[in-house]
């Protein structure tokens, strides 16, 4: 996903598409998004127009999460997330676009950026409780340190109306 605050979306797409030829790009609320394996993650950093790249790593429709009143509601949030198959090719992107080792995934630092919106879960979870959650079922799942002031991967975690999002 790449975010275009002050661009307009042909801008980067055209930008993205003149980078990869034959890349399927599309807008999308959160902003421009394409479907590109990691290895390409690098040659994004060619790229002038985006003001950030996520990779994604889960998304998860509100129906197949538990209700709003369902007590167990972050246990389950933090087994998806913590589970997700999409956090191996995201860290691989994420390493490929920081020169990184991939490997070395084990000793990144990271905070969580978390937002709750819409009407399904406000009562539920407030974002600090969501970003407080998350961030301790990271660590335990991955052993990764937190780092609030200079994480070298920040984890965005939106729950919605529409469901639950992780890059």
């Amino acid at each position: 996903v790449f975010t275009t605050n002050d661009v307009p979306y042909r801008q980067c797409a055209a930008e993205l598409r003149a980078l990869h030829r034959g890349l399927s790009v599309h807008k999308t609320p959160r902003g421009v998004t394409c479907s590109a394996a990691a290895e390409r993650a690098a040659s994004f950093k060619a790229l002038t127009l985006p003001e950030r790249v996520y990779a994604i790593v889960c998304e998860v429709p509100a129906e197949r999460l538990p209700g709003p009143a369902d007590p167990s509601l972050l246990e389950c949030i933090n087994e998806t997330i913590a589970s997700s198959t999409g956090w191996d090719e995201a860290l691989q992107a994420h390493a490929a676009a920081h020169g990184r080792d991939p490997s070395a995934a084990a000793g990144l630092s990271f905070a969580v950026v978390a937002n709750r919106r819409g009407r399904t879960f406000r009562d539920s979870v407030t974002s600090l409780d969501l970003g407080v959650a998350v961030g301790g079922a990271l660590h335990d799942a991955f052993g990764w340190a937190v780092d609030l002031n200079r994480p070298a991967l920040q984890v965005s975690v939106s729950l919605n109306d529409g469901g639950l999002y992780v890059t």
